[in-house]
C-alpha cells in the first residue's frame, strides 16, 4: 500500500504553497508560494529530486494556473493593483505574453480539444459612510466611488480629511479627500502596492504597509502631512502587519512575524529600537492612552493592557461578541466593529460606560470588507468603511486563438 508524503514545506519555511498544477508529462510541478501579502511567484520543482526554478517575479497574488498541453507553456491569472490579468508562461525561454482579457483567473485547459476555460470575475470596492443615531433611517452612502477600487478610509479631525488606498493611477496608492469626497488629492508616486494608511494622533504623519519592489518582504513608510514627503521605517525586521501609532508619535506599533510567534512590538522611529508590546499572539493596536492599549489577538475578543507593565491583558469585549480582527475603531465613549452573522452584516457598538453592546446597523452579507478598516467621524457622527460590491462571475472559454499555436 502506497502511503502518502507530504510535498509542501512544514516547518521554518517562510513561505506557503497555494496551488500545483502536473506538467503532462507528470515529471513537474508549478507551485505558486506566498511569501507574504506582497509576494506570491510561479516555482517549478522537478519531482524527482526536487530541484526548484523560480519562472515568475515580482507578482503578489496568483489566481489559478494550468498547463498547456502541449507541456512547453503555463497560463498563470494574477491579480494586480486589484485587477486580474492572463498571461502565457513559456518554460524554456522564460518570457510571459499578456492575454489582455479582463477579469482572467483560474485557467483550465480542456486536454483533447486544448480550449482554454477560465473564471471573469469583476471585483470593485468603494468607500461607503453610515449616519449614526439618525432620526431616519438611512442607508449606505457612497464617498468615493467609480470604476476604480477605493479602501482602506482612515479619518483625521485635525484637517478634516480622511486618506484612503486607490488603483486609480494604475497603482495602489495612498489618497486623501473631505469627508464628503471633494478634493481628492494623490499624496503618492511609489508604483507598487501599499495598504492600510492611519494617520498618527498629532496628524502630522500617515503610516502605510507596503513591498519592498523584488524583495519577498515588506516595510512600514511614513508620509509627512507638513513637507510631504516619505520615509521608510528603519525596522530590524522583515515582516510587518497594518501599523498604528503610539501616544506621542514616535513610535509605530506592528505586528511583527516571526518563525517562533507573532506579536506586536513598538518601533520606534528616530532610532529603530524595538519593544515587544504583547505575548499572546497580538495582532492589531491602538493606544487609548500614552500607556493604555486595545489590541485584538488570534484569539477572538478586544483586549486591553497596560504596555508598561507585566500585567495579564483584560478582556474588553466577549469573543462571542468580538470576531473581527481589524474592522473595529476606537472612540473615549467605545468602539465600534464589525460582526459578520450567517445571513447578514452588522455594525456594533460597545459602550464603555453601559459595558454593552449596542447593534447599529444590519448591511447585505459579504457587502463589508471585513479585512478593511473602520473610521468614525465624531464631527458628524458617521462611519466610514470600505463597502464591497457583489461580484460579478463568469465561466467563459477561449477556442483556436493563435497564442496557443
Amino acid at each position: 500500500m502506497l502511503q502518502s508524503k507530504r510535498f509542501s514545506c512544514a516547518k521554518n519555511c517562510g513561505y506557503k504553497d497555494r496551488d500545483m498544477a502536473f506538467s503532462p508529462d507528470g515529471k513537474y510541478l508549478a507551485v505558486s508560494r506566498r511569501y507574504n501579502r506582497f509576494s506570491e511567484n510561479i516555482y517549478l520543482v522537478n519531482i524527482s529530486n526536487r530541484s526548484t526554478t523560480q519562472l515568475t517575479f515580482g507578482e503578489e497574488d496568483i489566481v489559478g494556473l494550468s498547463w498547456h498541453p502541449d507541456g512547453r507553456e503555463i497560463v498563470y491569472a494574477t491579480v494586480r493593483a486589484g485587477n486580474r490579468h492572463g498571461f502565457i508562461l513559456n518554460i524554456k525561454k522564460k518570457t510571459t505574453q499578456e492575454l489582455h482579457l479582463t477579469g482572467f483567473s483560474y485557467p483550465s485547459f480542456a486536454k483533447k480539444s486544448k480550449q482554454l476555460f477560465y473564471q471573469q470575475r469583476i471585483e470593485n470596492e468603494d468607500i461607503a459612510s453610515l449616519e449614526l443615531n439618525n432620526t431616519i433611517a438611512s442607508s449606505p452612502f457612497p464617498v468615493i466611488q467609480s470604476n476604480f477600487n477605493h479602501f482602506s478610509p482612515d479619518y483625521d479631525e485635525k484637517h478634516d480629511r480622511f486618506v484612503y488606498v486607490s488603483n486609480e493611477s494604475g497603482f495602489n496608492e495612498l489618497w486623501s479627500a473631505k469627508p464628503d469626497g471633494s478634493e481628492r488629492k494623490q499624496l503618492t508616486q511609489l508604483k507598487q502596492d501599499i495598504r492600510f494608511p492611519k494617520w498618527s494622533r498629532d496628524g502630522r504623519q500617515i503610516a502605510f504597509l507596503s513591498s519592498l519592489g523584488e524583495s519577498k518582504g515588506d516595510s512600514i513608510y511614513i508620509y509627512s502631512s507638513d513637507s510631504h514627503k516619505l520615509a521608510l521605517l528603519n525596522s530590524p525586521f522583515f515582516q510587518h502587519n497594518r501599523p498604528s501609532w503610539s501616544w506621542d508619535g514616535s513610535k509605530i506599533i506592528s505586528a511583527i512575524y516571526s518563525k517562533e510567534f507573532t506579536d506586536l512590538f513598538s518601533i520606534e522611529i528616530s532610532n529603530g529600537n524595538t519593544k515587544r508590546l504583547t505575548f499572546d499572539g497580538g495582532r492589531y493596536g491602538i493606544m487609548t492612552s500614552d500607556k493604555a492599549m486595545l489590541y485584538t489577538k488570534l484569539k477572538r475578543g478586544l483586549w486591553q493592557k497596560n504596555i508598561d507593565t507585566t500585567q495579564a491583558p483584560i478582556e474588553v469585549v466577549d469573543g462571542k461578541d468580538f470576531t473581527t480582527r481589524y474592522a473595529w475603531t476606537y472612540n473615549k465613549n467605545g468602539v465600534y466593529f464589525h460582526k459578520e452573522f450567517n445571513d447578514h452584516d452588522q455594525i456594533i457598538f460597545f459602550d464603555f460606560n453601559k459595558q454593552a453592546t449596542v447593534p447599529l446597523m444590519r448591511l447585505p452579507l459579504h457587502s463589508f470588507a471585513s479585512s478593511n478598516s473602520l473610521a468614525f467621524i465624531s464631527s458628524q457622527n458617521k462611519l466610514f468603511y470600505t463597502r464591497s460590491s457583489f461580484p460579478q462571475t463568469d465561466i467563459k472559454m477561449v477556442a483556436n486563438s493563435p497564442l496557443f499555436e
